[in-house]
């Protein structure tokens, strides 16, 4: 009855996150300054999906000065959250987790005092961080990133937390993109398939 159908959606849930987050690895960067350039026109097509799907969702958790609460509607934070990320001489706050398609450590400064807005780039350390800049994922303001504009999430955390979002502009990148139809910009295999060098 209930119980067996309440358990089939557990499953089903933990196999899309299993599926979700196995995608981590399938896409690999070897060449950050020309990706798939060496590589065919499948192969790339196969890696920018897959890079479209990751998009969809952003899952994180900053650690550090963090704390409050916040909706996300588009670019806009709504509530009491702060986030101030690296300032002066080292990291006030730490995120990390998927976001804006890469798994790894996120640089983010948000302050959201009823209204706020945040700026977001992957860790220059990390390894997809020259893909992000690459795809355009990175921004200094979320006002000016035509992605944010479909965000909705929250975040809640006290000296740790965590950010879920997802974003249907990203979903219509991804199903679009399966027609080569690409609104993001962001489909850096399939454009560079066959150059050779930056």
């Amino acid at each position: 009855g209930a119980c067996n159908m309440k358990y089939s959606n557990y499953k089903k849930a933990f196999i899309f996150l299993i599926i979700f987050f196995s995608l981590e690895n399938c896409v690999s960067f070897a060449t950050p300054e020309n990706p798939g350039g060496e590589s065919g026109l499948v192969s790339n097509y196969f890696r920018d999906r897959v890079m479209d799907f990751r998009d969809i969702i952003s899952v994180t958790a900053p650690i550090g000065v963090v704390g409050g609460a916040k909706a996300q509607v588009g670019p806009i934070g709504v509530g009491l959250y702060l986030e101030p990320g690296a300032a002066g001489h080292g990291d006030f706050t730490d995120e990390y987790g998927l976001k804006n398609g890469e798994f790894a450590k996120q640089d983010t400064e948000e302050i959201v005092l009823l209204l706020g807005s945040s700026s977001s780039s992957v860790d220059l350390m990390a390894e997809g961080s020259k893909r992000a800049e690459k795809r355009k994922k990175n921004y200094e303001s979320a006002l000016s990133h035509l992605p944010a504009y479909t965000r909705l999430g929250f975040a809640i955390a006290l000296f740790g937390g965590v950010k879920l979002e997802v974003n249907p502009g990203e979903l219509l990148d991804f199903v679009l993109g399966i027609a080569l139809i690409d609104i993001y910009r962001d489909d850096v295999y399939l454009r560079n398939t066959g150059r050779k060098g930056k």
